[in-house]
Formats: structure tokens, sequence, C-alpha cells
């Protein structure tokens, strides 16, 4: 059976994630996935990256005999939060008014804010 992974998840801070378990416990086998985020380019790779959530199907064949295994999945979710953002009261800068005041109580609780 092979070994796909554990399930993982895309965060804000990691928007990619590798796939399948380190490459030495895949040797001698030819490795073909499926899922949202394959392409022909990482289709064939050991532990491809990818940074589109999904259900992804790995089967593999032995490189000699290319007899092919049992298929196995592992998820990759999305993680990340994206708050909604509303200022209560708004105003506008110009000669008469060269400061205001910004109100997020109009945004959503949640994680953190940080103003930039």
């Amino acid at each position: 059976m092979p070994d796909p992974g554990v399930d993982t998840s895309l965060t804000c801070n990691r928007r990619s994630v590798p796939l399948g378990a380190p490459a030495a416990s895949l040797m001698g086998v030819l490795a073909a996935w499926e899922g949202p985020g394959i392409n022909a380019q990482n289709r064939n790779l050991l532990r491809p990256q990818v940074s589109v959530p999904g259900l992804y199907r790995l089967v593999v064949a032995d490189s000699v005999y290319g007899c092919p295994s049992l298929s196995a999945q592992v998820s990759v979710v999305e993680a990340s939060y994206t708050p909604a953002v509303a200022l209560a009261d708004e105003d506008t800068l110009d000669c008469v008014t060269p400061q205001i005041f910004l109100n997020g109580a109009g945004s959503a609780s949640g994680p953190v804010f940080r103003y930039i």
C-alpha cells in the first residue's frame, strides 16, 4: 500500500504543501498522483508540492515489474481565515480634515487584526 502522507492544511503562511512520505520509503517505485492540484509536471513526482485543497489519490507501481498498488489518499484542506473588515463611520481626509479616527467595530471578530 502506498503512503500518501498525512492529511494536512493550507494556511495564510503555508500556501503549498508536499504530498507523500519521505522519498526514502518510495525507492524503486513509480508514482501516479491524481487530484485538483496535480498536473502533467507533478503527476509522477514522489513528493509533489500542491497549493489547491482537495482529496489526492496515489497509486504506485514497482519499477521493475510495473505491478500497481491499491490506491491510497490524503486530504489537503483550506484552513486560512479572511476576516470581514468594515469601518464603522467613514470619513474623508482633505485640507479641512487632515486627521480621522478609524473604528473597526464593524469588522468580524476572531483572530487578532493588525492594521498596516
